[in-house]
């Protein structure tokens, strides 16, 4: 994740901190962006893909928790 992303600033991708103010109002945040990694996805947040990952979803979880909380 961090070859893409950080904590507060845009690399490749959104930071984290982005994606928590976009995402944080959703009951079901963590949930909607496990499918959105797990599927992969281009356009959200610019032209650079955003491949498919192949982590487990309960580290996907995690992680996800951890990136709504910044």
């Amino acid at each position: 994740c961090f070859g893409c992303h950080a904590v507060a600033e845009t690399r490749v991708g959104p930071s984290f901190q982005d994606v928590a103010a976009l995402y944080g109002k959703r009951k079901d945040a963590v949930a909607y962006l496990v499918k959105e990694l797990k599927d992969g996805s281009v356009g959200k947040w610019g032209s650079t893909p955003m491949p498919p990952e192949t982590v487990h979803e309960t580290e996907l979880k995690s992680i996800l928790q951890w990136v709504m909380e910044q």
